[in-house]
């Protein structure tokens, strides 16, 4: 149920119950009308009787308080199943929202631990990917001068994608990274300049806004992009090692929530030593990479058949040393335990 429902259906039970007390207070006002009327006859009725008696010369009669007592009996008796009806509806609704209330917090509190989890194996690929060299950083301000006769198409791209940078704020939320959540606030602080001097040198080429100052603005543009693309690379390289520490920590973590070894626990295991090889291959130290390697063939040696099958069919070989696809993290269901 979308929280749009959820709230209708909560406005729905509540608009009911509203509805049962007003239902119940027209009742009681209708009671007490109904009583007073019933009362007035009686007193007129006991006052004919006086004045008939005076005339005949008879005593009063005593007041019939039999059937008055029954007559209110069954006013109360009206009221009390009014009212007792009112408070089991308004009870029921009340338990249904709730009910609906906590199945609504647990499906979000599910979502949200989906997003740390997939932002948690993914946050080794993002930093590799701001560690990437830029495209624009094969030109230079002279090589990429509109004004010559064979100048280049220029590219310019973000080289963190938009769903990575909400991937680590996501992240830098969580009490696992906190360590590191200055520096990914740094990072995301020099994204957003490279952001902007990435547009604003695009718009200078896309809108020929060059031809109208023969380029003169061209040089420090070129020079505002390469410094603010050096700055995110700075950035990155400065949580790169703790990142793939903390997510190595985090893995582990979840593979303790299966200590009976089923098969959720071996695809936590291989995934993580493979991600280990993968960030210690990009990051250049291949004696880790082999070490990490080795580790890895063993564990899935060990494995159930399922596992073995699965490695063989979505593993991808890393230039002879292994395989890297991050199939094996991606294949198992969030480990929320």
């Amino acid at each position: 149920m979308s929280d749009g429902a959820f709230r209708d259906d909560q406005e729905a039970a509540l608009a009911r119950a509203d509805a049962l007390e007003d239902e119940l207070a027209r009742e009681k006002r209708e009671n007490e009308a109904l009583r007073e009327a019933n009362e007035a006859l009686v007193r007129e009725a006991k006052a004919e009787h006086v004045r008939a008696d005076k005339a005949e010369g008879r005593a009063p009669k005593a007041e019939p308080k039999r059937v008055r007592t029954e007559q209110r009996w069954r006013e109360w008796l009206a009221l009390v199943l009014i009212g007792g009806t009112a408070i089991v509806v308004v009870g029921l609704a009340v338990y249904t929202c709730r009910k609906d209330a906590s199945k609504v917090t647990a499906r979000e509190q599910r979502k949200a631990a989906e997003k740390v989890w997939q932002a948690t194996i993914d946050a080794p690929w993002c930093v590799r990917q701001g560690l990437l060299r830029f495209s624009f950083q094969k030109y230079s301000a002279e090589t990429a001068d509109p004004r010559l006769p064979n100048a280049p198409s220029v590219e310019f791209d973000q080289a963190v994608t938009k769903t990575c940078r909400e991937k680590l704020k996501r992240l830098a939320g969580t009490d696992a990274f906190a360590p590191i959540a200055d520096g990914l606030a740094k990072w995301e602080t020099t994204l957003a300049a490279y952001a902007a001097a990435q547009a604003d040198i695009a718009d200078y080429y896309k809108h020929q806004d060059w031809k109208d100052d023969n380029y003169a603005a061209g040089p420090a543009k070129w020079r505002a992009i390469l410094d603010a693309g050096a700055r995110t690379q700075i950035a990155a390289d400065g949580v790169r090692d703790r990142m793939v520490a903390i997510v190595h920590a985090e893995l582990q973590r979840y593979e303790s929530a299966w200590d009976d070894h089923d098969t959720t626990w071996w695809y936590l295991e291989t995934g993580r030593l493979l991600q280990l090889a993968a960030d210690e291959y990009r990051f250049g130290d291949k004696a880790k990479v082999a070490a990490d390697m080795a580790a890895f063939d063993a564990q899935v040696k060990a494995a159930p058949l399922e596992v073995r099958r699965f490695v063989r069919s979505r593993v991808t070989p890393i230039e002879g040393v292994g395989g890297y696809d991050n199939a094996l993290l991606q294949h198992i269901d969030p480990p929320l335990r």
